[in-house]
C-alpha cells in the first residue's frame, strides 16, 4: 500500500492552515511513517501534475490522501476516513483507533476549497 498526502500552498505562498493541522495529527497519531509521498498543490502554479490529478478527479478540498495498492486507488478527503481505513486494513493498531470523544475537524466547513 502506498499513501500520498496532498497539501496545498495558498496563492500568497502561505501553507494551508488545515493542511498544517492534519500534518500535526499525522505525527500525533503515528501515521506519518506510513506516508510514502507528500504532494504539494501550489495555487501559484496550476500547471503541475498535482493540479492535473486534482482536476481529473474533481477534488475540491485540501488536504486529501491517495491510497494505492496493486489493484485500486482510493481518495480520502478527510483525515478521519483515512485513519478509519488504515485501522480496518490493519495498518494501525487498536491503540490508535478513533475515540468517540475526539472532535472531528474534517468536516466540510473546516476544509479549504481548492
Amino acid at each position: 500500500m502506498k499513501i500520498i498526502f496532498v497539501k496545498k500552498i495558498k496563492i500568497d505562498g502561505a501553507p494551508c492552515r488545515k493542511c498544517r493541522d492534519v500534518a500535526e495529527k499525522l505525527d500525533k497519531d503515528g501515521i506519518t511513517p506510513l506516508i510514502n509521498e507528500t504532494w504539494t498543490a501550489d495555487e501559484r502554479d496550476k500547471t503541475t501534475a498535482v493540479w492535473e490529478f486534482i482536476d481529473r478527479n474533481k477534488i475540491e478540498r485540501a488536504p486529501f490522501f491517495i491510497v494505492r495498492d496493486k489493484y485500486e486507488e482510493k481518495i480520502f478527503i478527510t483525515y478521519f476516513d483515512l485513519k478509519k481505513y488504515l485501522l480496518e486494513k490493519g495498518a494501525l493498531s487498536q491503540k490508535d483507533s478513533i475515540k468517540p470523544t475526539e472532535v472531528d475537524y474534517d468536516t466540510p466547513d473546516d476544509l479549504y476549497y481548492i
